[in-house]
């Protein structure tokens, strides 16, 4: 009888199933553009578009800079779902004001907050009775108002939120943090066309700095090249794309390797049966088929269950440091719980 463990989290998994080809996909589209540039690309007589560029070459580059483009936004937005799906699943990041960024949800800014006088407040209540046959007007008032003594409610950036996924883990290169912050300004500027923000030029200065690093490790991934591009707003190139693609993969591994160290694997596998037995109408009545069973048969349906969650059988010849690991014994135990307690442990509500 063998122990379980989870490799990584379910988003890592989500974001590897959504950005893990965008390399390979990319270069598909490249390598048809390029039989588009040399001319001997033709349409299928049943593809119903039209397509007949006076141009071929110019085409191609354009249609190249479009893919590298797209990849950009896709691979950033998978890195915003990664961060989303850690802080909803309510398991993997126990700081609750920093899940609440990752999740995206509305946060309160009170930097520039003024204090409140008796005064105010009667103004405000003269301002309401004044109002009160104009609502524009007065929404606009008590919106101002709440602003201005109680905070502004604003999302956080999507830099914000990867600087906070950053402080929840470790293991990150520098030049790496940088990088991501990076492709995730070039990204906005693609996608919000009057975008005018820029990265910082600490940020800038420190990706110079590294030149050589991203030079040997990354495809010969020229850094001076790549920024003059940004700054020129225009798309990244192929290596350049193919790159920062690599890093982010980097990032998020490591990330969520330190996430998973950080986590108690029976809290874990506790709430991927919660997870798994709340998305069933007949909770109690699986709980009850599954206890009318031997021990052994339940505890390989329990760890089946926890199999979607991300948790493996320990095999002989697996990793020698499992991140997160939950013993033989501690599996057992579980399923050899009387069906009561299991129920309680599992948040279901006896109906019968």
């Amino acid at each position: 009888m063998n122990g379980i463990w989870v490799e990584r989290t379910p988003a890592a998994k989500r974001f590897r199933d959504r950005a893990g080809f965008a390399n390979s996909r990319l270069n598909t589209i490249v390598v048809g553009l390029e039989a588009v540039k040399a001319g001997t690309a033709t349409k299928p007589a049943d593809l119903a578009v039209y397509w007949n560029p006076k141009d071929v070459k110019s085409a191609a580059e354009w249609a190249r800079g479009y893919a590298t483009s797209a990849v950009m936004v896709y691979v950033v937005d998978a890195l915003d779902t990664y961060m989303s799906d850690l802080a909803l699943s309510g398991t993997w990041i126990t700081n609750q004001a920093k899940a609440s960024i990752l999740a995206n949800e509305f946060q309160t800014d009170v930097t520039e907050v003024q204090s409140l006088l008796p005064s105010m407040v009667t103004q405000l209540a003269d301002n309401i009775v004044a109002l009160t046959n104009s609502h524009d007007e007065l929404e606009r008032n008590l919106r101002d108002f709440t602003a201005r003594h109680f905070g502004r409610r604003k999302r956080p950036s999507m830099p914000m939120r990867f600087s906070t996924l950053l402080e929840l883990a470790s293991g990150v290169l520098p030049q790496y943090r940088d990088a991501i912050h990076f492709l995730i300004s070039w990204r906005n500027r693609h996608v919000h066309g009057r975008s005018s923000g820029r990265v910082s030029n600490a940020i800038l200065s420190e990706l110079n700095n590294n030149a050589d690093y991203f030079y040997e490790n990354h495809s010969h991934l020229i850094v001076d090249r790549m920024i003059k591009n940004y700054n020129a707003n225009g798309s990244p190139t192929l290596k350049e794309v193919s790159s920062l693609i690599s890093v982010l993969h980097r990032v998020v591994s490591a990330v969520d390797k330190s996430i998973v160290n950080q986590a108690d694997a029976k809290v874990v596998f506790i709430d991927a049966l919660k997870s798994d037995f709340a998305q069933l109408d007949d909770a109690e009545q699986r709980v009850k088929d599954y206890w009318g069973k031997d021990v052994a048969r339940r505890r390989m349906k329990l760890v089946a269950m926890a199999g979607k969650f991300g948790f493996r059988e320990v095999v002989e010849g697996g990793p020698d440091q499992m991140p997160l690991h939950l013993s033989a014994d501690e599996v057992q135990a579980i399923s050899e719980l009387p069906r009561d307690d299991f129920l309680e442990l599992v948040g279901i509500k006896r109906l019968s």
